[in-house]
């Protein structure tokens, strides 16, 4: 009402939003601060605002005729806008499905995927690295990823920025570096691992849901983080065919913590742990895991994990919720386990465990089946 807008971008270049937007007539452009999380303000009077640098791709285009800067030459694939894009440019994907293979998102190009633009790659991966020279990624937008053929996210090396309504692959993704990726809706594996965490990954993962099938787990670490990583979700599940993967599968040899803030967590069907921690720093935030299959809860081994504000529910299997192995320390704090069939916590002799304003309780229906805490050694 006022005939202003404010645009925002998080790149981090000095003047990426001053080098992307020029004002025409009765246009005026205010900078409100540049560099990370630059806003500009823009202020009209009716006129059009002019974006340059950009590459169109529509269901309406052609290969052959499309151009650069060029609205009604759009180009009809994303590979064929890719021929003229130039680093910094922004490739705009309009509403509709689009089949790639190869290299579909390439280094420092922005491409903005409009609601209910699908892209579908048919090879390996959809967005992807070779695993040696580094990329960077940005992906903006709310459109839809998915891989037919492998892993919907392979970026080994490289680092990404991606927004999207959801995911889906053979498998999830595979992050190794610098990452911040924030996907609306579901991120689907169909058959491998929801999210594998690789050398120096750091940064933050946000999704609705994540749902893992078939004989691998739902998070996978064998990082070595230095630094803090966040991986935050509403709901994170085993699948009905889900037989013997594990939720959560961790081992980092850095020192940064690994903090994870998942809504809930069920596990109903398979026969392993709900966890699996072998090394590394681990925090648990505002988490509710709920523990119905063949096996046990969460195992800790030479580890230190903090859990705030978390509930643990074993509601059938005579296992336990916590077992401490090795030089393993756990901090209880504000949290709720109940164990319905055996023992909350099992522990060694060289393992710690602190409990803070939490309650530990036993419902078992058989009263000498239910143990609090087992001292093993």
């Amino acid at each position: 009402t006022d005939e202003k807008v404010k645009i925002g971008s998080l790149d981090t270049t000095s003047d990426f939003l001053e080098k992307k937007l020029v004002a025409g007539a009765g246009i005026i452009l205010n900078t409100l601060n540049a560099g990370g999380n630059e806003q500009i303000e823009v202020v009209t009077t009716g006129q059009s605002l002019l974006i340059e640098n950009t590459v169109y791709v529509s269901k309406n285009g052609n290969d052959g005729t499309g151009a650069r800067n060029n609205m009604s030459k759009p180009f009809l694939t994303i590979a064929g806008a890719n021929t003229v894009a130039l680093v910094g440019d922004c490739v705009y994907v309009y509403a509709g499905s689009y089949t790639e293979t190869g290299d579909t998102f390439i280094d420092r190009v922005y491409y903005n995927l409009e609601t209910n633009a699908v892209v579908t790659n048919t090879g390996t991966s959809c967005v992807s690295d070779d695993g040696v020279s580094s990329k960077l990624i940005h992906i903006f937008g709310n459109g839809q990823l998915v891989c037919s053929g492998g892993q919907c996210v392979s970026l080994l090396v490289s680092t990404a920025y991606i927004e999207c309504f959801s995911m889906e692959g053979i498998g999830g993704m595979l992050l190794g570096e610098y990452c911040n990726i924030k996907v609306y809706q579901t991120i689907t594996s169909q058959n491998g691992i929801g999210i594998d965490l690789r050398t120096n990954v750091r940064g933050s993962i946000e999704f609705d849901t994540l749902k893992v099938t078939g004989d691998f787990s739902g998070i996978k670490s064998s990082s070595n983080v230095t630094t803090d990583l966040l991986i935050k979700g509403r709901t994170m599940s085993a699948e009905p065919s889900k037989g013997n993967g594990i939720g959560f599968e961790l081992a980092s040899t850095g020192t940064g913590i690994t903090k994870f803030e998942i809504g809930t967590y069920s596990q109903f069907v398979g026969t392993e742990l709900l966890c699996s921690i072998s090394s590394g720093n681990y925090y648990f935030l505002n988490s509710t895991f709920n523990q119905a299959t063949g096996n046990a809860g969460f195992r800790f081994n030479n580890c230190l994990v903090d859990f705030v504000n978390c509930t643990i529910f074993q509601s059938v299997t005579p296992n336990f919720n916590l077992q401490l192995l090795g030089t393993s320390k756990v901090n209880l704090i504000n949290s709720y386990l109940n164990c319905l069939a055996n023992q909350n916590v099992l522990m060694n002799d060289e393992s710690t465990l602190n409990i803070e304003n939490s309650v530990l309780k036993t419902d078992s229906v058989v009263p000498s089946a239910g143990q609090n805490i087992n001292l093993n050694g």
